[in-house]
């Protein structure tokens, strides 16, 4: 560092006081900065949008006519709740710096405002509680493997129409009738001998009529046994085996 008369520094340096090594003290000095920088993690993090940066130009690079390549899909609710699913497991797994690279590829003006971790919660309907020491996603997986399959509790509408416009009035006299119907409703998915294995059970020949509301409640019956049927199991025997039962019982 060169001085003027009065050996106040000037500010300018000619070359071989630039090509003078730095001292011992610098040196440490410097690695003491690097050091603090590293443990508040802000040489990673420059690291990383570094990277963005790299990945941003060879994307642009890449795509030169500016066509925008997303998906249509990313902006409605259900890409926002993704995007936040995916930034939370990163934030939970401790992948920071990932996380930084993900958050400025998913922003801009190309992109909806991302959605909050409140934001998030509220719209899986989830308890701030059940995620403090677990990601969200890892919530919903269990879920989805302890949930058991939702239990049809109404007839479908066109099953519904089918028998009120084949039988107007309450009672029904006609059994044979009722077995007809009961097949066309369902013979497209199960073989004739099945579903009268199915009528015979809970449809006895020896009635002489049979309320609308009963029969009603036969094919909702009928259509619970196979959705209770179709539950996967770990045995293949076991379900074809429950399937036979609930058939030959109409339990």
């Amino acid at each position: 560092m060169s001085s003027d008369v009065m050996n106040i520094p000037t500010g300018t340096s000619n070359s071989d006081e630039l090509s003078e090594p730095p001292s011992g003290n610098e040196n440490e000095l410097r690695e003491l900065v690097y050091q603090a920088l590293e443990r508040e993690g802000l040489i990673n993090r420059l690291k990383a949008q570094l990277r963005v940066a790299v990945f941003k130009t060879i994307e642009k690079a890449a795509n030169s006519n500016g066509t925008d390549t997303r998906s249509s899909l990313d902006d409605g609710m259900t890409g926002r709740i993704c995007r936040a699913l995916v930034f939370d497991w990163l934030e939970h797994s401790q992948l920071l710096y990932t996380q930084d690279i993900f958050k400025v590829e998913t922003s801009g003006s190309k992109y909806p405002t991302p959605l909050t971790h409140t934001e998030l919660l509220e719209q899986l309907h989830i308890n701030s509680n059940q995620t403090k020491a677990q990601p969200i996603l890892h919530l919903l997986l269990d879920q989805s493997a302890k949930q058991s399959p939702s239990t049809t509790n109404s007839l479908p509408d066109f099953i519904k129409q089918s028998i009120d416009n084949q039988f107007p009035n309450e009672k029904i006299n006609d059994l044979q009738r009722i077995r007809d119907h009961f097949r066309s409703l369902f013979s497209s998915a199960f073989d004739s001998s099945v579903l009268d294995a199915f009528i015979n059970k809970n449809i006895p020949s020896t009635l002489a009529s049979l309320a609308k509301h009963d029969y009603e409640q036969t094919c909702l019956k009928w259509i619970q046994a196979c959705t209770n049927a179709l539950i996967p199991s770990s045995s293949p025997v076991q379900q074809v085996t429950s399937l036979y039962f609930i058939i030959t019982t109409g339990s």
